[in-house]
Formats: C-alpha cells, structure tokens, sequence
C-alpha cells in the first residue's frame, strides 16, 4: 500500500514536498481505541518548495486507531489514526532540524454496492505538530504537518456487525376487570438459525406496582429463531393509577432489548 501527495511541514518556515508513504495494514483488527492497524515502513519526498527534507528516519512508524467515524457498521465515514515515531529531518536557508512525535491522521471511507464494505478514500494529515528533537537555535520549537494523499491502491475494508442484537416482539393476553396482571409471551423474530441467544433476565425499567412473576420459562433458556416463551406482568397497585404502558427489559446473551407494553384492560 502507499498514500502519494502534497504535504507541507513547518510552521514559522513551511516547506511543501511531494510525500509517498508506503506500508502495510492490518488484514483484521478490532474497533477498539488503540488496536494496532497497520504501519509505514518507508517514505521519501520529491519537488519541494521552502526547502527539503533530508531524510524520513526511524522506521516502522506504527498505526493505532483513535476511533471509527460514524455509525458502525452501516454508516461508517472513516478511521481516525495516530501514527507513532514520525520522524523527519528538514533542511531550509542552510539549517536542518530534526522533528519526531505521533502524528495525527483521519483515512476516510466510502460505501460501496454491499452492505458493511466501504473503500478507503483520502489520508489527510490532521491538525497537529510534532516537536523538535535536534537542530539549529533557529530552529522552531514544534512543527505541524499537513496534507492530503491518495491509498493507492484503494483498499477494502468490510465492517463486521458482530452479534445480531434480538428483534424481538411482545404479546399480551386480553384480560377484564378486576384487572391484575397479563400473560405475556416474548417471540424471537429472527429467520435464520445462527440468531439464537440465551436470556439471562427480564425486568421493568419504568413500571410502578408492576412485577415479573412465572419467567422460568424464559430465563435461562436458549431462544430459536421462530420460537418464544412466556411469563406473566403482575400488577398489584391501587386500580385508578393503574398504568396503561410499561417497559419490559430483556437482558440477553448478546445485549439488552427494551419493549414498550401498552396493556389493554376490557370491561367483561
């Protein structure tokens, strides 16, 4: 892999190079902040103005990520990066100065035709500098870098979703007065057999004078795609405050689930 284009390094005195960075990435890597995804192995610079640089030093620079950018996994935009041991010595009216640091960079994505699979776009230089470790007394004290290259080639990057969250669905008996709780059934609307998970626990984030009673056949157990089990909403509150919606949690083997209940009371 290698990124070419315009990067300008400096602050009081910038100098403009022509830059290819060249390096690998990583095949696989989590989206946890600090995974290590790839790194420069080897970079050089040609058509400068305001100077030049001399040479690009203490290789491999290693790539971390920062973050992902936007919404994982369908909407992604981008990684933001840090690459680490940046080190470059510039050379303008006669003084050379030697910068090294961690580097800031954003790798944007773009979507194609499938679902989860983005192309790599753009690398830019965030805003930033790197700090002087030798040189002249004229030299500055910190040197910021910027610019935008080109991945070439452009690289696939395909985003796993990781567990599919339940889709799940509620149903309820209708009951008359006196009126104190329902029958409830939880299904697992999933199709395909790999969407199964186990639930470790039902409750009522919201309810007043509601309980959970008789969820033995559902806690505990694997639930199939297709397939449902059943407890009941007991309520044990005062008739007229009575609430006519409550909010039934499902804690699940591969995350939580939150249903909306609205219960009908019917008059015999």
């Amino acid at each position: 892999m290698s990124a070419t284009g315009r990067v300008t390094f400096g602050s009081a005195v910038t100098i403009s190079c022509d830059v290819t960075l060249r390096g690998t990435l990583a095949r696989t890597h989590t989206t946890t902040a600090g995974a290590p995804i790839g790194a420069i192995t080897a970079a050089q610079s040609g058509s400068c103005s305001g100077g030049r640089i001399t040479g690009f030093l203490a290789f491999p620079w290693s790539l971390t990520l920062n973050a992902m950018l936007g919404t994982l996994p369908a909407a992604a935009t981008g990684y933001s990066m840090s690459a680490s041991g940046m080190s470059l010595e510039l050379e303008a009216i006669g003084v050379r100065c030697l910068y090294a640091g961690v580097v800031a960079l954003l790798a944007s994505l773009a979507r194609t035709g499938t679902s989860n699979v983005y192309t790599t776009g753009a690398l830019t230089f965030l805003a930033g500098a790197i700090p002087l470790r030798s040189g002249g007394f004229i030299c500055p004290s910190s040197g910021g870098v910027s610019g935008t290259l080109r991945l070439s080639p452009a690289q696939t990057v395909t985003i796993d979703p990781g567990p599919a969250i339940p889709r799940l669905t509620a149903e309820f008996e209708r009951v008359v007065e006196p009126f104190d709780g329902t029958d409830m059934t939880i299904s697992n609307d999933a199709d395909t057999g790999d969407d199964d998970f186990r639930i470790n626990e039902i409750g009522l984030s919201d309810a007043v004078a509601w309980e959970v009673d008789d969820a033995d056949d559902c806690v505990g157990d694997e639930l199939s795609p297709r397939a449902d089990c059943s407890f009941t909403l007991v309520y044990f509150g005062d008739d007229d405050e009575r609430p006519r919606t409550v909010t039934v949690t499902v804690g699940t083997s591969v995350g939580p689930v939150s249903l909306r209940v609205t219960v009908e009371r019917v008059e015999d």
